[in-house]
């Protein structure tokens, strides 16, 4: 298993295994909480981003931290080992809500 085999689920350049990139993303606005040792960030752009991330992650026991704007406070947002960095920031409209 390798991390760019997710790269044919996803759209067209969600997925980046740059550790720069990775670095870049890896935490929020928190001071003093470890963010280190992911292996992928995936800038979702659709749905089906989402659920193909997840099922990845679920198929390979990867875990996914979920992302927004990164501007927290409490680290709810960075790296853990092993993750998948999952940033659905460019996901800005709500299709449905189902009450």
């Amino acid at each position: 298993m390798s991390i760019q085999d997710l790269t044919g689920r996803l759209s067209e350049g969600a997925l980046s295994a740059d550790p720069d990139v990775i670095a870049a993303h890896a935490k929020d606005e928190a001071l003093f909480c470890p963010a280190e040792g992911a292996v992928a960030l995936v800038r979702a752009r659709s749905v089906e981003d989402v659920q193909e991330t997840l099922r990845f992650a679920h198929e390979h026991r990867i875990p996914v931290v979920p992302q927004g704007a990164r501007s927290g406070i409490s680290g709810g947002a960075n790296a853990v080992p092993g993750c998948i960095l999952l940033n659905v920031s460019r996901m800005n409209r709500i299709l449905h809500v189902d009450a």
